[in-house]
């Protein structure tokens, strides 16, 4: 997830540009995506040689322009670049927009060798930029927002009225062929200095960009670097429209809605691939080109701008979870009424930090050993749970056009007052339903232990709907291959090992059950196999107040040969999964629910 919008693109008092990731560690650690769009800001100091006003200039606004920037700002933007502790943003983009922020002082001429030289060292340096700094290449917003206009020398009028006033700024003057000739020599520029670039175009070829009148020219342009590209280089195809997917009725763009579930993404991947018919060089389009999607999402109410109404129609989202699963590797997201620019930061989204801990884009989210105590908020320390981003609306507020983003309907919820995560259950649907901490599959050949400390709060009136605590497999659902304690009610909670299908139960036998309000913890231990005996698993469960353990039942697994344990990769507490109701139902459940606190995780290796 890469996320942009009105706070990288324009505002230098409010924008989150280089300058201002340098000067502002705390930026990252809260920011709730996998990486930024990048606005980077060119000093004042190299205005005058760029004959510019002396104030700061955004690289996107003057890249476009035939006027060279200087190589000191960008290793001053380097620099800033550098200094910035990124934590978890991976994935970061220059912001390489189509915008003239000179007044036109600089009108390229594409037809003109020495312009096109100018802009071609621009495009070097942008390029120089990204590997210096570590980032991953370009953004490139091919909708040009703005017209060419070529000043008088006089300056009255400022500009010249017999001059083109329609030509889109900077695709929208050239032909075709030129824009094509140019586009190849640009990729070649670029990768010169960056080979593997990668390229996140937000409007490319489709049925609907050749007819909108912004994109004037950006598809000869396009052709040409689709000749030019080498590899390792790619292009995104990050298709715009697709960040209306599942806007909510009554919002900006839409009075009933716009389609978001999973038909509508299916069917526009496939049709992503078969725009290849709109390029001119299509077997370089399978080649080169790679699927993303796009999400719009205002953070409202955890990131508002400063000052913007709460809950009006522009408080929207689009279906981020079902764009990310129908990309290949990139979702870009927009917003325009959201401000990640605050100090002290505020709280995170939990949605996006939920996604954000699933991408894995860092590569470090699954670990081999485990301490979490709840002490702070878990999706901060990697956790993630499962939602439905077309049904996580509240309740609509008074005073409210729309309804917002709530956690008011979810089923877990971290209490820092009671420093646990409290979990409820809900009527069993088909869908996955966990909050997981991704883990490393523990070694069947040396010892481990895993201990869950829980609470229940309340069984619910429904045995066969139970809560699970334990050790899953992420791709499978939360009965198959899996290790659960089953909490069906206080006489019956169940002990399952499922492996392939092949299902071993034990039956949890206490005096009087499980008691609501007492705390337990559920240890998990592997023996290894000797040259003597099979592996063995030993399950108990304890009473645990305090430092005070008291043994309550055991038991013993013989796991006969290697692969008797699954590729457990999450541990985690799940709501049970009924694989013939596909979603919610329509009407609320009339069922009391389960309530658990789940107090303590922990995984630990062998040393």
């Amino acid at each position: 997830m890469v996320a942009g919008g009105q706070f990288t693109t324009v505002g230098d008092a409010q924008a989150v540009t280089s300058r201002y990731l340098a000067r502002h560690p705390e930026f990252t650690a809260t920011f709730p995506y996998d990486g930024l769009i990048i606005p980077a800001l060119i000093d004042s100091k190299y205005a005058r040689e760029m004959n510019l006003p002396a104030q700061d200039n955004f690289l996107h606004g003057v890249v476009w322009n035939a006027t060279r920037i200087p190589p000191a700002a960008i290793d001053a933007i380097a620099a800033d670049l550098n200094s910035v502790r990124w934590r978890g943003l991976t994935d970061n983009f220059l912001n390489y927009s189509m915008i003239d922020a000179t007044r036109g002082r600089f009108m390229p001429d594409f037809t003109n060798d020495n312009d096109w030289a100018i802009l071609e060292h621009n495009a070097r340096q942008a390029a120089r930029l990204c590997r210096t700094a570590g980032l991953k290449g370009f953004w490139l917003d091919t909708e040009q927002y703005g017209n060419y206009r070529w000043r008088t020398e006089s300056g009255v009028p400022e500009f010249d009225p017999k001059r083109p006033t329609n030509l889109k700024f900077p695709l929208g003057k050239d032909t075709p062929e030129v824009l094509r000739k140019r586009g190849a020599q640009w990729i070649r520029a670029v990768q010169d200095e960056l080979p593997g670039v990668r390229i996140l175009i937000t409007f490319a070829w489709s049925p609907d960009a050749n007819e909108y009148g912004p994109i004037q020219g950006a598809n000869g342009f396009l052709n040409g670097i689709l000749d030019g590209i080498q590899k390792p280089g790619q292009l995104i195809h990050g298709y715009e429209n697709t960040f209306y997917f599942g806007q909510g009725p009554g919002t900006k763009h839409t009075r009933e809605g716009f389609p978001g579930g999973r038909d509508k993404f299916v069917d526009t991947r496939a049709k992503i691939r078969q725009w290849r018919g709109f390029s001119s060089n299509p077997s370089k389009y399978d080649s080169f080109l790679r699927t993303g999607m796009a999400a719009w999402i205002e953070d409202d109410p955890w990131a508002l701008w400063d000052g913007w109404p709460s809950g009006g129609p522009e408080s929207f989202w689009s279906n981020l979870p079902l764009a990310l699963a129908h990309s290949d590797e990139y979702v870009w997201v927009w917003s325009e009424h959201t401000r990640y620019r605050q100090s002290p930061p505020g709280p995170v989204n939990p949605f996006l930090a939920a996604l954000r801990n699933r991408t894995f884009n860092t590569g470090q989210e699954q670990v081999p050993s485990l301490s979490e105590d709840f002490h702070t908020d878990p999706l901060q320390n990697g956790w993630h749970f499962d939602f439905d981003m077309l049904a996580i609306a509240g309740a609509k507020k008074p005073g409210h056009q729309v309804p917002l983003m709530s956690t008011e309907n979810m089923p877990y919820r971290w209490d820092p007052s009671a420093k646990a995560l409290a979990v409820q259950s809900q009527p069993p649907i088909r869908q996955r339903r966990r909050f997981a901490r991704p883990i490393t599959s523990p070694a069947t050949a040396k010892p481990w232990n895993a201990s869950i400390h829980f609470q229940v709060e309340q069984f619910g009136s429904n045995p066969e709907n139970p809560l699970l605590l334990g050790l899953f497999t992420a791709d499978q659902p939360a009965g198959r291959d899996s290790l659960t304690l089953r909490l069906n009610g206080p006489d019956t909670t169940t002990l399952v090992l499922d492996r392939a299908g092949q299902t071993r139960q034990v039956p949890v036998q206490l005096p009087g059950g499980l008691r609501p309000g007492q705390p337990y913890a559920l240890s998990c231990q592997l023996q290894p196999a000797s040259q003597s005996s099979p592996a063995t698993l030993t399950l108990s469960l304890s009473e645990s107040t305090g430092t005070t353990v008291k043994p309550l039942f055991q038991t013993s697994l013989a796991l006969p040969g290697s692969n008797s344990l699954p590729a457990f990769d999450e541990i985690a507490v799940a709501l049970w999964e009924s694989p013939s109701v596909p979603t919610a139902p329509a009407t609320p459940a009339t069922e009391k629910p389960s309530r658990l606190l789940v107090q303590r995780v922990q995984l630990k290796p062998a040393p």
